[in-house]
């Protein structure tokens, strides 16, 4: 998978001559939070690839029809306009516009879309075949109900720990790139990824045992 931090990602300012990049992004938002004119349309022109980019692996991940994508990309630029600019006043030059822009998207769209997805009424499965499946009932069951309860424990999780999970398995993100999302060191991220873990695993073996 190619990772869209390898597109995004933000590389260090003395590197690469990115130092440049940083302040053109420093002076952009600084032109929208002054409301010049023209530097809204600049700013959506920005970062209009990055959200699609973002919008688009929602709708793959949760399967959103097209017209229910495009709905979320529209509550995405109203959130970010929202409240004089309020998120977009919290971007402190640490990573480029579009790497910031990048977390935040990801975090918005997949909420959202779960949401969406958990709201949706239920279909009656209907069988494809009249055959006896090759899995025993029994397993089946058991399969079923460790998924349900990885789900139960994932869902029960705040938005920043549900975002380190989807970089990590989902998008494949290295340490370093989700440390530049998150404005935290790699090896933070690496030590909040051992204390999830660990979380999860002593509340999936509560489940198990039938007690919180």
């Amino acid at each position: 998978m190619t990772l869209p931090g390898s597109q995004w990602e933000a590389a260090p300012r003395r590197r690469f001559g990115m130092s440049s990049k940083y302040r053109e992004d420093e002076a952009l938002v600084a032109r929208v939070l002054a409301r010049e004119d023209g530097a809204h349309d600049a700013l959506v022109a920005r970062l209009t690839p990055v959200v699609q980019e973002r919008a688009n692996a929602a709708a793959r991940r949760f399967a959103l029809t097209d017209d229910r994508r495009d709905d979320l990309v529209q509550e995405l630029w109203v959130m970010l306009g929202e409240h004089d600019y309020r998120v977009l006043r919290s971007y402190a030059g640490r990573s480029l516009l579009t790497t910031f822009t990048y977390a935040i998207a990801t975090r918005f769209f997949f909420r959202r879309a779960r949401k969406l997805r958990d709201t949706r009424i239920p279909t009656a499965e209907v069988p494809t075949s009249l055959e006896d499946p090759a899995p025993s009932p029994l397993n089946e069951a058991a399969r079923r109900s460790e998924a349900a309860r990885v789900r139960e424990v994932v869902e029960a999780l705040g938005d920043d720990d549900r975002f380190l999970l989807h970089m990590f398995y989902e998008q494949d993100a290295t340490a370093e790139l989700i440390g530049r999302s998150l404005g935290i060191s790699a090896a933070g991220v690496r030590m909040k990824k051992r204390r999830l873990l660990a979380k999860l695993g002593k509340k999936l073996a509560a489940l198990r045992s039938g007690h919180e």
